[in-house]
């Protein structure tokens, strides 16, 4: 899994593919990381699956724009996003 460092970087990811994964964990949220694990083993049977992952430490303005409050929830830890609908709903 990818990581992306900043909110523009996030943002292009979101813009450009037609298909993003993105997962936001972390480093104190134990479900978060153990999550992350199994999601990594699950992708590599998927690899046309773009997925990156967003520490919410390090970017809270991403986890802010994209509307997560706490990474334990496993529903909040993964968006998923198709470029169509997403550039229509903003």
């Amino acid at each position: 899994m990818k990581k992306l460092y900043d909110l523009n970087m996030i943002e292009n990811m979101v813009l450009t593919k037609k298909f993003v994964l993105l997962y936001f964990s972390s480093k104190e949220c134990t479900v978060c990381e153990v999550f992350g694990v199994k999601l990594e083993e699950l992708l590599k049977n998927y690899p046309e699956i773009d997925c990156y992952k967003v520490d919410m430490d390090k970017q809270p303005e991403a986890s802010g724009k994209f509307g997560i409050k706490a990474g334990p929830l496993l529903r909040n830890s993964i968006l998923i996003f198709d470029l169509a609908a997403n550039a229509r709903s903003q």
